[in-house]
C-alpha cells in the first residue's frame, strides 16, 4: 500500500510540474480545450510488418487516461494491451500535453490540434492523426 501511494504522489508531482504556470485553473480556454480532447475516444490503425496494430487514447477531465494497443498477427489472434497514465497540458496555447505511464516513462504530444473529431501532432516527434469516436459508455 505504501509503494502505491508513494508511486501516486511522484506521478501527482509530475502532473503538477508538466502543466506550464501560465495555465490558470480558472482561465476558461482551460476547460474548452480539455473537453475537445476529453470528449472522444481517439484511435488510429495502422498495419506493422504483417500485424494490424489498432491503437486508442483516452483522455479524462481529471488528468487520468490510458492507451489501449491491439495487435493482432496474421494468426488472428490479437494481443490487447492496456497503459494508464496522468496527464497535463503543457503550454498555455493548449496545443502540446504531457504523459506519464510511470516513474521515467513519459510521452508528450506537441503541435496538437484538435479540428472536429480529428487530433494531430507529434507523439515523441512521431507525427499522428487519430480519428475521434464519441465516448459512449
Amino acid at each position: 500500500m505504501k509503494t502505491k501511494l508513494l508511486s501516486f504522489a511522484l506521478l501527482s508531482v509530475f502532473l503538477i510540474s508538466c502543466v506550464d504556470d501560465d495555465i490558470k485553473s480558472n482561465d476558461p480556454q482551460l476547460d474548452f480545450y480539455t473537453k475537445a480532447l476529453c470528449r472522444y475516444w481517439w484511435i488510429d490503425e495502422f498495419l506493422d510488418g504483417n500485424s494490424t496494430v489498432w491503437v486508442q487514447f483516452n483522455f479524462e477531465p481529471d488528468g487520468t487516461g490510458y492507451e489501449l494497443i491491439e495487435t493482432t498477427p496474421p494468426s488472428g489472434i490479437p494481443v490487447r494491451e492496456e497503459y494508464p497514465f496522468f496527464w497535463g497540458w503543457t503550454s498555455p496555447k493548449f496545443n502540446s500535453i504531457g504523459m506519464e505511464y510511470g516513474p521515467g516513462d513519459k510521452s508528450n504530444i506537441k503541435d496538437l490540434l484538435i479540428d472536429g473529431a480529428i487530433l494531430t501532432g507529434f507523439l515523441n516527434d512521431q507525427e499522428i492523426k487519430y480519428l475521434g469516436k464519441i465516448k459512449s459508455y
